[in-house]
């Protein structure tokens, strides 16, 4: 059994196109997530199913440094 990188409600955003940002919405399997997508010309509104290798994690706002 696979154990999951990303967790359910976990900010993710494209590796490649990083301005497409959405949330996990679940686990479906072998490395597989269901995320709701809030951004991106194409995505935004939508749910698909992605490979954890084309996400990555997105800082929330307390991790991120304030300037």
């Amino acid at each position: 059994m696979t154990i999951p990188i990303f967790q359910k409600h976990d900010r993710v955003a494209f590796r490649e196109s990083p301005e497409v940002e959405g949330k996990i919405v679940e686990w479906w399997k072998r490395g597989f997530y269901k995320v709701a997508w809030d951004s991106g010309v194409t995505y935004q509104g939508k749910t698909t199913i992605v490979s954890e290798n084309v996400i990555r994690k997105k800082a929330s706002l307390s991790a991120r440094s304030i300037v």
